[in-house]
C-alpha cells in the first residue's frame, strides 16, 4: 500500500532525542548511507557522529518526518556553520522515497531556518545522486560541481509574519495529529 504524506508529521528533535537519529541511520542500507555520507559508513562511525552531535547539540539540529506510528521515515540534519549559515543533509527511508516526504521536510526546515535568521543554506551531495539533485533544483539551490561532488547553495529571504505563522501552525497541526494517533492506538489496545 502506498504511503500518504498526509499521515506524515515533521518536527525538530529535542537534544535529548538525538539518539533516535542514530538508530534511524543505523537501520539504513549500506547504499543509502554511501549516498548520504559520500562514502561507506560503519555503525561505529554513526555512533561517533551522534556522540559529537549530542556533545555539541547547540550546533546540530535534526528534523524528523514521522509516520502515523511515530516511526521516523525521514530526517534532515541541520549543521550550524555560523549564526547565519547551515548545511543540510537529507535521508528518506527506502520505503518512503518518491512519496513527497523530502518536500514536506524541506518546506518545514527552510521555514524553520528563516525564522531563526539563517540566510544561507548549503547541501553537498554526489553528482549522481539524482533524488537529492531533484530536491536542490526544486528549491532553487545554485549548483556547483567539482570532481564528482555537488555543492548547492541558496540564500533565504528574511523571516516575516507569514513564515512565523506557518511554523507555528505546522507545530500545532503536528501536535494535534500525534495526539489523535496516540488516542487511536490507545483505543486499539
Amino acid at each position: 500500500m502506498p504511503h500518504k504524506t498526509s499521515d506524515i508529521t515533521c518536527r525538530m528533535l529535542g537534544a535529548h532525542e538525538l539518539r533516535r537519529y542514530e538508530y534511524y541511520m543505523k537501520e539504513r542500507s549500506a547504499d543509502s548511507l554511501s549516498m548520504y555520507f559520500g562514502c561507506a559508513m560503519s555503525k561505529d562511525a554513526i555512533t561517533n557522529l551522534v556522540d559529537h552531535m549530542v556533545e555539541h547539540h547547540e550546533n546540530h539540529k535534526v528534523l524528523v518526518a514521522e509516520n502515523c506510528e511515530l516511526e521516523i521515515v525521514g530526517t534532515i540534519h541541520v549543521a550550524l556553520i555560523n549564526d547565519h549559515e547551515v548545511e543540510l543533509g537529507i535521508m528518506v527511508s527506502e520505503a518512503y522515497r518518491n512519496t513527497g516526504v523530502s518536500t514536506k521536510m524541506m518546506d518545514y526546515v527552510l521555514t524553520w531556518c528563516r525564522n531563526r535568521g539563517v540566510d544561507s543554506v548549503t547541501m553537498f551531495c554526489l553528482s549522481y545522486n539524482a533524488p537529492i539533485l531533484h530536491v536542490v533544483k526544486k528549491y532553487g539551490l545554485k549548483i556547483t560541481e567539482s570532481l564528482g561532488n555537488t555543492e548547492a547553495k541558496v540564500a533565504l529571504p528574511r523571516a516575516n509574519i507569514f513564515t512565523l505563522g506557518r511554523e507555528n501552525l505546522a507545530v500545532q497541526q503536528n501536535i494535534f495529529k500525534q495526539n489523535v494517533m496516540s488516542f487511536k492506538r490507545m483505543l486499539q489496545v
